[in-house]
């Protein structure tokens, strides 16, 4: 068994989520091992995640020991905590320590908003020899029981109606069918049963008339799990998040535009409106599910913003990024 145990020589903290992909990152760990090892060879720590809350946690305490790199190994959920980890323990500074990715996830929303490459050692290629972006991330409050509100981060995707219903029916056995149709078939069984509400939003602190919603996907990046496209064109360093209203839809034109999520085609179409934002604040006629990165986080109401490029990750440059490349040693060199 793995363990986070570290090594004098170890500045690089690995955090693998065996549970990933339905347990199929557990089969890969050797490999995954074997292939960082290669590439960093004694500086890696290695830690299992066992349970809810490890990810986070140890990310944070990799934070506080000055640790040059955390690579998060598993799927959004695993990204999700990893980041809220690394941005808790920086108190609101822009982190040093920079993210590094290698996915093992059903959905791989992020790894395609971030244009990863496919394959493992392409992936621990990007980490050693970077380059860094520095991305946005957004922020999430909700409202705790009984009273006060709760912050937290996500990388990717927030969604609430029923993209975070979509998020409560996807369990282990549609994960395992594989990331395109096991949303897939949790998304189309959504159609039939998510309801319409009446929503209240405030944009950039301009409130907006009162609305019959189906859902809203809020992106920070483009892609979101099994591959739909809710937010085309969003960019994950441009200081903005994309706002995607679903409205009220009737059963047939949930119907007919369900194909249309996965290219983009239904931005532009009837019962969508789409604009970028910096903070919006949702409250709700009912207390509708809100999810982030996958992971189920709460219920309306919530407030959502955006901090402009605020963590490091290793990442493929986009076109016109070249402008943007931290000033970061490649990290097969650093050391702490």
């Amino acid at each position: 068994m793995l363990t986070a145990v570290m090594k004098p020589s170890a500045d690089i903290l690995i955090i693998i989520n065996p549970a990933s992909a339905a347990c199929k990152t557990a089969r890969r760990i050797p490999s995954i091992v074997t292939a960082l090892e290669r590439r960093f060879s004694r500086r890696c720590a290695f830690a299992l995640t066992r349970g809810p809350g490890d990810a986070m946690r140890l990310a944070g305490e990799a934070v506080r020991d000055c640790f040059s790199l955390v690579v998060a190994v598993g799927g959004d959920g695993t990204f999700h905590e990893v980041v809220n980890g690394i941005m808790a323990a920086s108190q609101g500074c822009v982190p040093s320590c920079p993210l590094g990715l290698i996915s093992s996830g059903s959905g791989q929303g992020f790894a395609g908003s971030l244009r990863l490459p496919p394959t493992l050692d392409e992936q621990v290629r990007l980490i050693a020899e970077g380059p860094c972006r520095a991305v946005d991330v957004g922020v999430l409050s909700t409202r705790r029981d009984p009273g006060g509100w709760s912050d937290h981060y996500f990388i990717n995707e927030c969604q609430i109606g029923i993209g975070a219903d979509v998020v409560c029916s996807t369990g282990r056995v549609k994960k395992a069918a594989g990331g395109l149709l096991g949303y897939g078939l949790a998304a189309f069984s959504a159609i039939f049963r998510s309801p319409n509400a009446d929503l209240s939003l405030t944009i950039d602190d301009g409130e907006e008339p009162s609305c019959s919603v189906l859902g809203l996907a809020i992106g920070n990046g483009d892609r979101t799990a099994g591959g739909m496209s809710l937010t085309p064109g969003a960019e994950l360093d441009d200081g903005v998040l994309n706002l995607l209203t679903i409205h009220g839809l009737g059963l047939a034109d949930r119907l007919r535009s369900f194909p249309k999520i996965y290219s983009g085609a239904h931005v532009g179409a009837q019962g969508f409106s789409y604009r970028g934002v910096k903070r919006c604040r949702v409250v709700g006629s009912v207390p509708l599910a809100v999810a982030a990165d996958g992971e189920l986080m709460g219920r309306l109401p919530c407030v959502i913003s955006v901090l402009e490029r605020a963590l490091l990750v290793t990442a493929p440059l986009q076109s016109g990024d070249q402008k943007h490349e931290q000033t970061v040693p490649r990290l097969a060199e650093a050391r702490v």
